[in-house]
């Protein structure tokens, strides 16, 4: 009963390192890399036409 437990713990423990192994956390930090880069693009634009509004 004892071994049941220990390998059921080993494989809660290990489930976030094969998940790092699998490329899902390279692709979520990608991910949000191009939604800032796509916010700082769209803010910029904001601000470009609302200078040209109030001029």
């Amino acid at each position: 009963m004892a071994r049941k437990k220990r390998e059921l713990l080993r494989s809660y423990f290990s489930q976030p390192l094969e998940d790092l192994r699998n490329n899902h956390a390279r692709y979520e930090l990608g991910m949000g890399i191009f939604w800032g880069v796509l916010a700082t693009l769209c803010g910029g634009l904001a601000w470009v036409l609302l200078t040209i509004l109030l001029k």
